[in-house]
């Protein structure tokens, strides 16, 4: 992808974000709403003609991108549901791996996009943050692979609009088992923990 492209689809990206959060939060009569979905029908026409599955081209930056791991840990899933800078539905976890305590970490602040319990972060978005991140940190020590299981224990509710902190390191490595916990932290209060279990792959 070239620097303007790069550019160009962030921008976008961040502009469907902030929709995403109009539309959680609207009060807006009928007509104004009308008049909006038909503006994002016209847009939603404009870039089907760039859609990959309709040009057969590949997208652009690569997905699961396990090579650049612990330098980059936030590229590994550029189209991811929880990090990926390109998707408007993610978060967005900005994600950082400290090489020498070897502890993955991700910081976010969730919307009302992301609500449960009232003025909360839904239980199942957590769940997905650590799936995500627990699994991110397996990469980083290059025992990267799929999920066989994940135990989430929530010990406070999460609040929306506070900055949270994920954490995550290696418990236990046997073979090609490995088992990373996890915690998230707001105001100095844990929050959350997790453990799951991962399956490297071979080879």
């Amino acid at each position: 992808m070239s620097d303007s492209q790069s550019l160009g689809l962030n921008a976008l990206v961040a502009e469907a974000r902030q929709l995403i959060d109009f539309c959680v939060e609207n009060t807006a009569p009928e007509n104004e709403l009308l008049d909006a979905a038909q503006t994002l029908a016209a847009l939603n026409k404009q870039l089907s003609t760039f859609h990959g599955t309709h040009t057969g081209k590949e997208r652009p930056h690569k997905n699961f991108n396990f090579a650049i791991a612990k330098q980059t840990p936030q590229d590994i899933l550029p189209y991811s549901p929880i990090t990926g800078e390109f998707n408007p539905i993610a978060p967005p976890v900005q994600v950082n791996f400290d090489e020498n305590e070897q502890v993955l970490s991700g910081t976010v602040i969730c919307g009302r996009a992301y609500e449960g319990p009232p003025h909360c972060v839904h239980g199942a978005v957590i769940a997905g943050i650590y799936d995500q991140l627990l699994a991110m940190a397996s990469a980083c020590c290059e025992k990267a692979g799929p999920t066989a299981y994940l135990t989430t224990n929530f010990k406070r509710p999460t609040p929306l609009y506070t900055e949270i902190t994920f954490s995550a390191w290696v418990a236990k490595a046997e073979g090609r088992k490995i088992t990373i916990k996890g915690q998230c932290v707001a105001d100095g209060e844990i929050l959350s923990d997790a453990e799951a279990l991962f399956i490297a792959h071979q080879g």
